[in-house]
């Protein structure tokens, strides 16, 4: 349950922080009414950025899946959390240069990688990764 709400959140959060990017982007000025182009153009850059957030964190998860699972052949608890995190900070950097919403990136980069990468990993390189994502939330 406590991880059902905390993602809801933290997707709540990223759709927040999107929508403002749209508002933000449209022309200034005193007025609020919007032409039926600028509002279709405002949904289009909403489901643009929501989307492309999404595929930029799946794209990093999946390299953290396939590089923990084919490129680690002598697994070590260091090397393997190294990876993790560095992966799903570069989907944060690469959404974030792109125009894109880094902390959805950063979502679906955690969602793939505990789906896939975690049974990747050595014993004590999930123990590591598992008390080093909780301990934050402390």
């Amino acid at each position: 349950l406590y991880a059902l709400v905390f993602g809801e959140s933290v997707l709540n959060d990223a759709v927040a922080i999107v929508l403002f990017q749209t508002f933000d982007s449209l022309p200034e000025g005193t007025s609020v009414h919007l032409s039926p182009n600028e509002a279709v153009q405002a949904f289009g850059q909403f489901l643009g950025v929501g989307i492309g957030s999404l595929v930029v964190g799946v794209i990093f998860g999946v390299a953290s899946s396939l590089i923990t699972k084919h490129i680690m052949h002598k697994p070590h608890a260091r090397s393997e959390v190294t990876i993790i995190l560095s992966l799903a900070y570069l989907s944060f950097i690469g959404a974030d240069a792109a125009g894109l919403s880094g902390l959805m990136a950063v979502f679906f980069s955690g969602i793939v990688s505990s789906h896939y990468a975690k049974y990747n990993l050595s014993v004590a390189g999930a123990k590591t990764t598992g008390q080093g994502g909780r301990a934050p939330g402390f």
